[in-house]
């Protein structure tokens, strides 16, 4: 079911009856709601653009898709005839549609791997990358370096 905006607090509660976060950006230079699906536990499914990989790491806390070179340019988003017509609505390119679907299968036919990469996502938060201690010890490095110059 595809989400429209909604307000944080509906976003957590669509976030606990979700079973997978499947987010095929092309411009999000840092994925904040990617860090929000990995503190519910969700797996994710997101493609290789620009952070996304620093955050989901393939087969560890999510999948990861591969949508090509990807560029700032709009055009690249959307079938190049219909941008090139001008219509005004966007048409996904058929070989990334098929790679969500493959991935999406994927996990929801491999439970182990559901299950490792859910499991994988409670750690980043709770005591990995994410995690408030993490961040804290780098903050207190960045502190300590600013003090000494």
């Amino acid at each position: 079911r595809f989400i429209p905006r909604v307000s944080r607090s509906e976003l957590f509660e669509i976030y606990k009856k979700a079973d997978i976060f499947v987010y095929p950006t092309y411009n999000d230079t840092w994925g904040y709601v990617l860090l929000e699906a990995i503190s519910t536990a969700l797996p994710i499914i997101a493609s290789n653009t620009f952070a996304v990989p620093e955050i989901v790491k393939d087969y560890k806390n999510g999948l990861i898709i591969d949508v090509g070179k990807y560029k700032w340019n709009i055009g690249y988003l959307l079938n190049e005839e219909i941008f090139k017509n001008k219509k005004l609505y966007w048409k996904p390119k058929k070989e990334i549609i098929e790679k969500l679907k493959e991935k999406i299968s994927e996990l929801i036919e491999d439970k182990k791997l559901y299950e490792e990469i859910s499991k994988n996502n409670f750690y980043e938060i709770v005591n990995g990358r994410f995690s408030i201690k993490e961040r804290n010890k780098k903050l207190k490095e960045i502190y300590e370096k600013c003090i000494k110059n």
